[in-house]
C-alpha cells in the first residue's frame, strides 16, 4: 500500500519524526554546553558549513516558514517545530489520498476514520481485513497497483472488473451471502461508502468477507 495510505488508516508516527526528534535532543544537549567543549565546537561548524542533516534542517526552515535556531533549543521549540511538520505531513497524505488516480474507492473515504489503530475494536485478524478493504488490497482480479491482468470476475458472467465495489456489492453469485451478512441482495455504491467509513458496519463486513 502507498505510505500516505498506512499512515492515513493507523495514525502511527512516521519513524523520521522520531529520528528527527533524537536529533533535535542531541543539539539542544549540545549547544547547551561550555564555549569550549569539542561537541559544541563541531556543531556549530557543522551548523555554519551546512552538511549533512543541518543541511535538511535548513531545508525545512524554507520549506515549511519554521525559524529553527538550532543554537537556541528548548523542549517547547523541538515540540513546536515537530507538530507543525505533523500536521503539515497529514495535510500531505489526505491530499494526495483525494488526488489519487489509482485508489478511486479509497479517495471517497473519510480520512479521519482509522482502521488500523490501537484504538480499534476488534482482533488483529479484524483490523487486517478492513485496512485490506479500506485500502483496497484484497486478492481480487482488479488491484489498482497492478496491470496487466484479467481483471473480470471469476464468479458470475457479467463481465464486471472484480474490484471490491463489485465483490461486497452486486456479483450475483454472492448474494444469498450478501443477503445473510449485509441484509440486502445488492448494496448501493453509497452505502457502501458509508460502511467503510462506518465502524460499526465492519464486523458485518468481516463476516462477509470469511464466509
Amino acid at each position: 500500500a502507498p505510505h500516505y495510505m498506512l499512515y492515513l488508516e493507523t495514525g502511527l508516527t512516521p519513524l523520521y519524526f522520531h529520528c528527527l526528534k533524537l536529533h533535535l535532543d542531541y543539539l539542544k544537549k549540545v549547544f547547551a554546553m561550555s564555549a569550549g567543549r569539542f561537541p559544541r565546537i563541531t556543531a556549530l561548524a557543522a551548523v555554519d558549513e551546512g552538511v549533512g542533516g543541518f543541511a535538511e534542517l535548513r531545508d525545512l526552515q524554507t520549506k515549511f516558514g519554521i525559524n529553527l535556531d538550532v543554537s537556541s533549543l528548548n523542549d517547547a521549540k523541538i515540540r513546536e517545530v515537530l507538530g507543525k511538520l505533523l500536521e503539515e505531513h497529514e495535510i500531505s497524505c489526505k491530499g494526495r489520498a483525494a488526488d489519487t488516480t489509482h485508489y478511486l474507492w479509497y479517495r471517497q473515504l473519510n480520512h479521519d476514520v482509522k482502521c488500523a489503530n490501537f484504538n480499534s475494536v476488534g482482533s488483529v485478524e479484524h483490523i487486517r481485513w478492513i485496512l485490506k478493504l479500506r485500502t483496497e488490497l484484497l486478492n481480487l482480479n482488479y488491484q489498482p497497483c497492478l496491470e496487466d491482468r484479467i481483471e473480470l470476475c471469476s464468479l458470475c458472467n457479467r463481465r464486471d472488473r472484480e474490484d471490491i465495489h463489485h465483490f461486497i456489492c452486486v456479483c450475483p453469485i454472492l448474494r444469498e451471502f450478501r443477503v445473510r451478512w449485509l441484509g440486502c441482495a445488492e448494496v448501493t455504491r453509497g452505502d457502501f461508502v458509508r460502511m467503510l467509513n462506518t465502524p460499526q458496519e465492519w464486523q458485518s463486513l468481516i463476516m462477509y468477507l470469511r464466509t
